[in-house]
Formats: structure tokens, C-alpha cells, sequence
């Protein structure tokens, strides 16, 4: 009687697990709907990011932005996870190395950094007119893309692999 009792046991501990594994996505999916919500009502740009006419997973981080109604003026401060945090969620996008990224706001920003966030040292990478040329030796790079504008500042995330074997 004893192993019934353990079998049933492990099974209601996995069940258990596959809830909770489920209503962690659950959970992850209705914060992405927020999170898309607010870029919507602050009118924040959205950033697309194209590799050889393949697209590149970009993520919203956090923004300050200033909208203006009338005589009245409203400013909405988001703060997000950092980009090393955003990007342990995201899978990744594949590209060859030195391959180039196209950055495309649905508004032109008046300036844009691009930042290396990660563990390595002294990462050879480059932006220049809304271009990044992505490192040359294989591995895992997370860069955070960050815009400014008139209305305000907004922070992206991408993670990138580096492949020799892509293709």
C-alpha cells in the first residue's frame, strides 16, 4: 500500500509543478499585454530590427515619456527589469559574425546608444546610422538600445547569438 501512496504522491508533486510552471506562463503573458498596453498609451516608438531580411526578437524595456493634451501635460515613468534580466527570458536570434542589424523606430530618434550588457570583456561590436555590426567571435551578447527623444527616453533589449554554423 505504502508504493501507491508514493506514486500518487510524486504524481500530485508533478501536477503541482505543471501548474505552476502554467500559471507562471500565464502570468508572463498577461504582464506582456500590459507592457504592449503601455507602450500603446504612451505612444512610446516601437523598434524593428532587420538581419538580412530576417527579423530580430526585440524587447520593451523602461521608458520615460511625456505626452501633451491640450494645454495639459502628461509624462508616464515605466520602469522595467534590466536588459541581463529582460534577456534570460528571450530565446535569442541567430546571425553569422560582424553580420549587420537595420534599426527602424516608428520615430526617429534624436539619438540612439547601444549598449553591451554581459559578462565578457572588451566585446568588439559597432553602431554606427542605425546599424550594429555584431561582434566576430561566437557566443551570447545582449545589447540594450536605448532612443531619446523630445516626448522622452525609452529602453530596448535584444539578445543575440553569435553562430559560425547559422546557415
Amino acid at each position: 500500500m505504502k508504493s501507491v501512496g508514493k506514486n500518487a504522491t510524486h504524481f500530485n508533486l508533478r501536477l503541482c509543478a505543471v501548474k505552476a510552471h502554467f500559471f507562471h506562463y500565464q502570468c508572463h503573458l498577461v504582464k506582456q499585454k500590459i507592457n504592449l498596453f503601455l507602450y500603446e498609451q504612451s505612444n512610446v516608438p516601437s523598434l524593428k530590427i532587420i538581419s538580412k531580411n530576417n527579423p530580430i526578437s526585440v524587447e520593451e524595456g523602461g521608458y520615460k515619456w511625456t505626452t501633451t493634451e491640450g494645454s495639459s501635460k502628461n509624462t508616464t515613468i515605466y520602469d522595467h527589469a534590466s536588459a541581463e534580466q529582460i534577456a534570460h527570458n528571450m530565446e535569442g536570434s541567430k546571425v553569422l559574425p560582424q553580420e549587420k542589424l537595420h534599426l527602424t523606430f516608428t520615430q526617429k530618434p534624436n539619438n540612439v546608444e547601444v549598449l553591451y550588457r554581459g559578462e565578457l570583456k572588451n566585446v568588439d561590436y559597432s553602431f554606427t546610422n542605425e546599424i550594429i555590426i555584431v561582434p566576430k567571435n561566437e557566443g551570447i551578447y545582449v545589447f540594450e538600445i536605448i532612443g531619446d527623444w523630445a516626448q522622452g527616453r525609452a529602453s530596448y533589449t535584444i539578445k543575440i547569438i553569435v553562430d559560425n554554423s547559422k546557415f
